[in-house]
């Protein structure tokens, strides 16, 4: 079996604070914000599962975050953008937009000489090759933005 490794950062346990801090003041918020009408559903959106613009669904805690954020700003599609994939296609975010932050948690795989691996690639090794990899978990917070956040529907 491959090596599993768990490891500290300190600046990224402090991102990660910060996330599962917002996402508590918005649990809260909403709790809050029901009164008495428990009838009433945590979540109105009526524009889809969140997904960002590649296409690929956000799957999580990630989908609640986002599905309650469209339907507490009205966006009309569920596409969500991080600032980096904005400019890379030619758009920017709007000015005073604020971005909702994200979980990301993944692996990060090395084989035994210390080279980094893709999932593909570790899953094409043979059992043996497998077992002879270091795998370490990483988590990390990163904030998206709606695409009504930016300008992408203005300049189509």
């Amino acid at each position: 079996m491959a090596k599993k490794v768990h490891y500290n950062n300190s600046s990224r346990r402090k991102a990660d604070d910060s996330f599962i801090q917002s996402f508590t003041d918005r649990m809260i918020e909403k709790i809050k914000g029901m009164k008495l009408d428990w009838q009433k559903p945590w979540v109105v959106n009526t524009c889809g599962t969140p997904r960002n613009f590649d296409g690929r669904r956000y799957a999580g805690i990630n989908t609640l975050i986002l599905a309650m954020e469209q339907g507490d700003k009205n966006y009309e599609l569920p596409v969500w953008i991080t600032f980096h994939k904005a400019k890379e296609i030619g758009t920017e975010v709007k000015k005073g937009e604020t971005s909702t932050p994200v979980w990301l948690a993944t692996k990060i795989i090395f084989d035994e000489d210390g080279k980094k691996l893709t999932n593909k690639e570790y899953n094409e090794l043979p059992k043996e090759e497998q077992d002879k990899c270091t795998i370490k978990p990483y988590a990390t917070c990163f904030n998206v933005f709606n695409i009504a956040q930016t300008k992408y529907q203005e300049q189509k």
